[in-house]
């Protein structure tokens, strides 16, 4: 039996396939269309991502470029011998809403008085924050002054653990995505203030760990990092009073200029401050934050007169912790850190970055917790080196026996959470063994940068020697030290 013959001439075997044919080419033309759409979604998704990034840069940029337009703004003063003590700009932190320094209590920029502790007041210069006034300034416009720091007031406990040396870390690093110091508040603040005189004379001793490591990543490369610490006792009162004197800096610029630039920085802060605090001549409060700021001051200068004479771009940050008696004088450029550990209210963070992340957040464009992994989490807007002069953060910080100090570079918090440093801090008794735990984290979590710790802890000193210096406990390789 002959095939049957269809319409236009085509077999019957060829016609029992065109519903198969046609079917496939719809199905064809469905799944092309489908991946034009999921290619033009993701061009539209991309453009928005673009477009808010984009958007995210400008601000940062537009905050960056008014950073530097204030500074250059500001008066300058040359530098002479005596260091730059009636040119540094001091600048304590701004805080959301104005309050009372002495209980905390909201006030507006035009009170006199606080209405809940009758405080005579005055706003500072920066217009941020208000700071209390003698009573025949309160009515007054006050003329350039150096701001009210932040301060933090003991509550109650006693810590004395002697040092031992045990093997790098014991505590794993649980990375977690949650931010969570905050500064310290105004109540918190003046909790307890009753007790703070019982801290305020020389009973206080202080116990140091110091660490620094490569890190994974730059193993091979010189490490830019730099630190120092050094403590003494010197008399007062007719009594030795303990002091430290304590510095971590991130050295920025390439080839070995990172490095040399963050030695450079440490070797003058050091040349600077240590002379000055371990003599006996009295030293009152604005005293040793003009010489702390001012040791900064010097070192930004050091920093940029390299880099004049080099035709380098060498830079570094730097925080720095002057611990005299039972207060602690921090200072900071850049996004070195400095914390605050107290059992009683946890992990602190005493320092703000200089960094355009942090102002991301700050302009609640970002979350906190993206700062770890933003495209331009690794850009400063304020560092040793970059001008002539610099503006430098500083806070006061009352301390207690068991607290801990926690000076650290980038290396550090970007690869471990501070959660995870809270649980070091707290779990991990001797100052050496936290350093090597906080650093074997840093490693565990990437090892990206080079990572630098000093960890001090503040115990109750049960004894004095009565012999008053300086011991070096870490420093540079290279620089020569002053003698003391």
């Amino acid at each position: 039996m002959g095939s049957q013959i269809g319409p236009f001439a085509i077999p019957g075997e060829v016609l029992a396939w065109f519903p198969w044919i046609i079917g496939g080419a719809i199905l064809l033309i469905v799944i092309l269309v489908l991946i034009i759409v999921v290619v033009v979604r993701r061009q539209v998704r991309h453009g928005r991502e673009m477009a808010a990034f984009e958007k995210e840069q400008a601000v940062a940029e537009e905050k960056a470029a008014t950073e530097i337009q204030r500074q250059q703004s500001q008066p300058q003063v040359a530098v002479n011998a005596n260091g730059p003590a009636n040119a540094a700009s001091l600048h304590p932190q701004p805080k959301s809403e104005l309050r009372c320094p002495n209980c905390g209590e909201p006030v507006s920029a035009s009170d006199n008085f606080c209405a809940q502790c009758r405080s005579p007041l005055r706003l500072s210069d920066s217009g941020l924050n208000m700071r209390v006034a003698k009573p025949q300034e309160a009515a007054q416009v006050p003329a350039a002054t150096m701001p009210q720091p932040r301060e933090l007031v003991p509550s109650s406990s006693i810590f004395d653990q002697p040092t031992r040396e045990m093997s790098p870390g014991e505590v794993k690093n649980g990375q977690q995505d949650l931010e969570k110091t905050q500064p310290y508040s105004a109540e918190e603040m003046v909790a307890n203030m009753p007790t703070l005189e019982r801290y305020m004379g020389p009973n206080l001793s202080l116990v140091v760990g110091t660490r620094s490591n490569p890190g994974i990543k730059r193993q091979h490369k010189p490490n830019e990092d730099s630190l120092f610490a050094a403590q003494g006792e010197r008399v007062h009162n007719s009594q030795t009073q303990q002091f430290g004197l304590f510095v971590v800096a991130d050295g920025m610029g390439g080839h070995a200029n990172g490095q040399d630039a963050s030695r450079q920085a440490i070797q003058t802060i050091s040349e600077e401050v240590l002379p000055k605090i371990s003599g006996n001549d009295p030293l009152n409060d604005e005293m040793l934050v003009q010489i702390l700021v001012d040791g900064v001051q010097h070192a930004n200068q050091a920093v940029h007169q390299r880099n004049m004479e080099q035709r380098a771009d060498m830079g570094t940050t730097i925080t720095v912790a002057l611990i005299m008696g039972a207060i602690a004088y921090i200072a900071n450029v850049g996004d070195s850190r400095t914390y605050l550990y107290r059992k009683t209210a946890g992990l602190k963070k005493i320092t703000n970055d200089h960094s355009v992340v942090a102002s991301l957040v700050e302009a609640g464009i970002i979350r906190p917790d993206d700062i770890y992994t933003h495209p331009k989490r690794n850009q400063i807007y304020r560092s040793l080196g970059e001008k002539p002069m610099v503006d430098v953060d500083w806070f006061k910080v009352m301390l207690q026996p068991e607290d801990k100090l926690l000076l650290c570079t980038d290396g550090l918090w970007d690869m471990v959470r501070d959660p995870t440093i809270e649980q070091i801090l707290s779990a991990v008794p001797d100052p050496s063994q936290t350093g090597n735990a906080l650093i074997k984290a840093a490693l565990e979590g990437g090892g990206e940068d080079n990572v630098s710790v000093i960890v001090v802890q503040i115990a109750e000193a049960s004894q004095r020697t009565g012999m008053t210096g300086v011991q070096l406990l870490a420093r540079p390789e290279s620089p020569q030290w002053p003698p003391m």
